[in-house]
């Protein structure tokens, strides 16, 4: 029933080494109790009695075959038998998902199940970086906008655009005017991540969100620009429990926010960068057009292309598309790859107006003229959801992170229990059809308000994320 991963993080100095470890373990038993209690006899077993003052750090995804009170206890649950023999206190952010990712020897799996990312440190007074993570909630209560909600297209007030490019990204952070969308923020980090004094000491930040991270992402960019950033937008959940999503932070469940882990280096003394930035893919799409420079746009649309107007260049795309094919097999959905020298990123194509010949990209960032776009199609509607991958191996001494967007894996998604199926797992992630975020770490921040500035947001059906995490750190 379970799969379990141990990778030891160890480098010695002068005979003296910094021991930390992180731990991945998956559970595919259909009752969450046993499943549970499977991951953490397990996970107790390899810790042993904690010495420590500081606390370990648990990521938990739950897939929502899962019956709903058993969702809404889970990170209770996890954290009481965690701690329970070892005397150490578990700190537990996480979220529901669809399925769980479990694999072995570069293959991974999209199963039910319980999968957990739990990081502890040795006590040993040696160390040479300290890894603790920290937990935190952001939510409306810190001023947070919903701005997916209300835009398609970000329209910009010159006089304002003016003001803000005059002033530093320091000054716009300490006036609350952060958001990449250039609109009116008031967002507020919570106290356990602002009274954290040194930004560069946070080496990297594992979150879980509802579909509203825009915010929040340019926030944490803001403050921590060098940490890396990775994490899932949950799946909704208002037919299983009753809440618009379920978020497990701060000894709470929560329904739309964001939750997370920021790994902070209490010593700071680690020489270099600690994560490596994460690998992006997009799986089953097919160029339609060549990439073609953009010429005038506005906010997220896209007016003129070299070729004339956005829309119908598009649309005569289409067109020729579905007379080769005969219109067989086909995805109606239609995407973008965003190319600007050798950074691209691919996006959905959300609207358009063949009148005026603009065409709404999916994101809350500034497309720019001189940048080049590329519209694709899937390959095949019918494709098989992303159920087996092949995950590029980081070595023996690294664990992976694989996160993944498919909305085909829901449509699939058997409703009854978790099945009882165990995998092998060297690897911790999961499937969801609201995608996943990602960031760079940057020690040189780029043009705010771009689309490649800072974190970003994939749901690209067929899209992966991998990350590898260094097995030499301290």
């Amino acid at each position: 029933m379970l799969a379990f991963n141990t990778r030891q993080l160890l480098r010695h100095t002068g005979g003296r080494g910094a021991r930390q470890l992180w731990l991945s373990a998956v559970s595919t038993d259909p009752s969450a109790a046993a499943a549970i209690s499977e991951i953490s006899q397990h996970i107790r077993a390899k810790i042993g009695t904690r010495t420590s003052s500081q606390p370990d750090s648990c990521f938990v995804l739950v897939s929502q075959t899962y019956p709903a009170p058993s969702i809404d206890r889970l990170s209770a649950a996890l954290a009481r038998q965690l701690t329970s023999g070892t005397g150490h206190q578990v700190n537990v952010a996480g979220t529901v998902v669809d399925r769980v990712m479990a694999g072995d020897a570069g293959k991974v799996t999209a199963v039910p199940g319980i999968a957990i990312l739990y990081h502890t440190q040795s006590a040993d007074t040696h160390a040479k970086s300290k890894l603790t993570g920290r937990p935190f909630y952001i939510g409306d209560m810190h001023g947070r906008q919903r701005l997916r909600e209300v835009a398609v297209g970000r329209w910009h007030n010159e006089m304002t655009d003016r003001r803000k490019h005059a002033a530093s990204v320091e000054a716009r952070w300490s006036r609350g005017e952060s958001s990449v969308t250039q609109a009116g923020s008031h967002l507020v980090l919570p106290k356990e991540l602002a009274d954290i004094e040194d930004a560069k000491s946070v080496r990297m930040i594992l979150l879980a969100s509802d579909k509203e991270s825009r915010q929040v992402l340019d926030a944490l960019d803001a403050r921590f620009p060098t940490a890396t950033k990775i994490g899932v937008v949950g799946t909704q959940t208002p037919f299983v429990n009753g809440r618009e999503f379920t978020l497990f932070g701060m000894s709470q469940v929560h329904d739309s926010g964001v939750v997370g882990l920021a790994f902070v280096d209490t010593d700071n003394n680690s020489s270099g960068d600690d994560f490596a930035a994460a690998e992006v893919a997009c799986h089953g799409l097919v160029a339609v057009t060549e990439p073609q420079r953009i010429v005038r746009c506005k906010g997220n649309v896209v007016l003129e292309l070299e070729d004339g107007e956005a829309a119908r260049t598009l649309i005569a795309a289409v067109r020729r598309r579905r007379l080769e094919t005969s219109g067989q097999g086909l995805d109606h959905r239609l995407f973008a790859k965003i190319i600007d020298g050798s950074s691209s990123l691919v996006l959905q194509v959300t609207g358009g107006d063949p009148a005026k010949g603009g065409l709404a990209i999916d994101t809350l960032k500034d497309i720019s003229a001189g940048q080049s776009i590329q519209f694709l199609m899937r390959a095949d509607y019918q494709a098989e959801p992303l159920s087996s991958l092949e995950v590029p191996g980081g070595g023996s001494d690294k664990l992976a992170v694989v996160l993944a967007a498919d909305d085909i894996a829901v449509a699939n998604q058997a409703t009854g229990d978790a099945g009882s199926t165990g995998v092998a797992s060297s690897v911790f992630g999961g499937v969801t059809e609201g995608g996943f975020i990602f960031g760079k770490h940057s020690h040189t921040p780029a043009k705010p308000h771009s689309i490649f500035a800072g974190s970003s947001e994939s749901a690209v059906p067929g899209s992966t994320l991998t990350l590898h995490i260094d097995g030499t750190m301290g």
